[in-house]
């Protein structure tokens, strides 16, 4: 593309393409017993269209029932906010190299990651703003993403370029009301959480049988 729009290379040049390669997703599971054979009922037994019919289904009705996010409702998006294209809630926050040090080593010092303290940042950050009698039973869902690297056995080659990543969104945390949350104890307690959550790897299953049943399309190149 670059020698055709510098007027060095012609439409008629033969260009190498590179093989796809499998998503990661497929090095993580390959070689697990439990992924061969569900994938083995699903072939060979005609289980897919049924579950894939269920699995819609399913998610419709989760997504029809779930509760409003109290926080959406009292705050819609910004039309103007810099460094997004589109409207947004987020405030866009770039550490300096300086503030990333400090941050990494005051969560060394208190016995958590830097995951973990963020979660709870952000968790008390959006209590805060919905403190009401409705708000006292919540659970608040929470992001972040797993390296999906250490998953993988064995690892992927240095040519491979893929998104590598899983995107956790079913963690949740109890809200908590008022300012007398001890924060650095609540960021403790989100990284051993998190920890845990990870080292279960119910998110591995997750997308086997959603990419199993649905036979999602791979990005991965």
């Amino acid at each position: 593309m670059n020698e055709l729009a510098n007027g060095t290379g012609c439409v008629d040049k033969e260009i190498s393409s590179l093989d796809l390669l499998p998503p990661f997703h497929k090095i993580v599971i390959r070689g697990r017993i439990w992924h061969l054979l569900y994938n083995f009922v699903l072939a060979y037994c005609g289980h897919r269209p049924i579950l894939k019919f269920c699995m819609e289904r399913l998610l419709g009705h989760f997504i029809e029932k779930k509760p409003n996010n109290p926080y959406h409702e009292q705050f819609p998006p910004n039309p103007h906010v810099p460094n997004s294209p589109i409207p947004s809630r987020l405030n866009v926050k770039v550490f300096t190299e300086s503030e990333t040090k400090n941050i990494i080593q005051a969560c060394k010092a208190n016995n958590c990651t830097v995951t973990g303290a963020i979660t709870a940042a952000a968790h008390l950050a959006f209590c805060e703003p919905i403190q009401d009698d409705k708000s006292k039973n919540l659970k608040l869902g929470s992001l972040f993403a797993i390296n999906g690297r250490r998953f993988c056995d064995t690892k992927p080659h240095d040519d491979y370029l893929g998104y590598f990543v899983y995107d956790m969104q079913e963690f949740y945390m109890k809200y908590v009301a008022g300012s007398g949350v001890e924060f650095w104890k609540l960021a403790q307690e989100t990284t051993q959480r998190i920890k845990e959550f990870v080292r279960k790897e119910a998110y591995v299953v997750e997308a086997m049988v959603i990419s199993g049943i649905m036979k999602l399309r791979a990005r991965t190149f």
